[in-house]
């Protein structure tokens, strides 16, 4: 009788990034086709996609988008293994109805999943790299920039973000303190939002949430943190007048888990 061999774990990687993506809800029903969609498989390894000048009717159009997933595995110097990934989605040449405009904009999550000897056992994931460049809104420029206490490496993990980033830690939707943040996914934007003077908007500075009468709701980095997973998605935009509908502009995930 031969004694079955004693299989090792194994690492399932997951990450995902899309350059744009949404529907349109009203005055007709459309989806808008995910652009640059890229994948990582179980197994880690390298993906990108790329779609060049896109245009969807007149209320949407970039002058480029691409995105690339990445997952491998390296050994520290004790020998130990960490299982690390890269997930970025990059837009140029945004233009939402004239109203939301950038040249360029950049999602961009880097992660380390926890050795099997981390007191913590949870994700560490940061976004750095992650920007705006010339970002209008009703053609004023919108200056963002991240919150220092996400680009430290102390505060990458959930409980660690939990600590240090509470006066952060809002529901985007009505800039009010999340009510479940010791429970749920915390969520909130990765950038504070310097006010400038939108004729008519109503600014949630908080949740990086910009209303704008006739258009409907721009929400700017929101960043969901779970124990095990991060979502980042840099443009959120919820139309709300002749035209509704929702559109997703730079939107990049990862986790992964042992197996």
């Amino acid at each position: 009788m031969h004694g079955h061999a004693q299989r090792s774990s194994r690492f399932f990687y997951r990450a995902s990034a899309a350059a744009l993506g949404g529907q349109i809800t009203r005055p007709f029903t459309e989806l808008l086709e995910v652009q640059a969609a890229s994948f990582l498989p179980p197994n880690g390894g390298y993906g990108s996609a790329r779609v060049e000048s896109y245009r969807f009717r007149e209320l949407v159009s970039m002058r480029a988008g691409y995105t690339q997933v990445a997952g491998s595995t390296h050994r520290e110097r004790d020998g130990k293994e960490v299982h690390a990934t890269l997930v970025t989605a990059v837009v140029e040449g945004l233009n939402i109805q004239n109203v939301v405009t950038a040249d360029w904009v950049v999602a961009r999550l880097t992660s380390e999943h926890p050795r099997k000897d981390s007191p913590s056992g949870e994700l560490s994931m940061l976004p750095i790299g992650s920007y705006f460049v010339n970002l209008r809104i009703a053609g004023t420029l919108v200056t963002l920039t991240p919150h220092d206490e996400l680009l430290k490496e102390d505060a990458a993990t959930r409980s660690q973000m939990e600590k240090t980033c509470q006066k952060h830690l809002v529901d985007p939707d009505t800039a009010q303190d999340s009510p479940a943040v010791a429970k749920g996914p915390l969520r909130f934007s990765a950038f504070a939002l310097q006010p400038p003077a939108i004729p008519g908007a109503r600014m949630q500075k908080p949740g990086c949430r910009i209303d704008i009468p006739d258009f409907g709701s721009v929400y700017l980095g929101e960043l969901v943190v779970a124990a095990d997973r991060r979502q980042l998605v840099m443009v959120r935009v919820v139309l709300g007048c002749a035209v509704e509908g929702e559109i997703v502009v730079a939107s990049v995930e990862g986790n992964g888990s042992d197996y």
